[in-house]
């Protein structure tokens, strides 16, 4: 959702923002996946690719995170995410 973008990142017009904080600091990764999916998928018709044994570990992360219990923990949450209105 656009408008859960920051500021200046919607005032460059970008439509995308990653970013992961780790020991405190801010890591910004936005930029540079234009291409992915075609470079990735260049390797799979090459004979690349990846196999199930690859991809095992993150479906079970997102499975256990589907499944998982919702937490009204309003401390630990993403600061983007708690700039959202919640419904009454």
């Amino acid at each position: 959702d656009a408008d859960t973008l920051p500021p200046a990142v919607r005032a460059k017009g970008q439509r995308t923002y990653r970013s992961i904080t780790v020991d405190h600091e801010a890591v910004e990764f936005s930029e540079g996946f234009t291409d992915l999916h075609t470079e990735t998928y260049r390797d799979i018709l090459s004979g690349g690719g990846y196999r199930l044994s690859d991809a095992r570990p993150a479906i079970e992360l997102v499975h256990r995170i589907r499944h998982a219990a919702l937490s009204n923990d309003r401390q630990h949450v993403h600061p983007l995410v708690a700039s959202l209105r919640t419904a009454p």
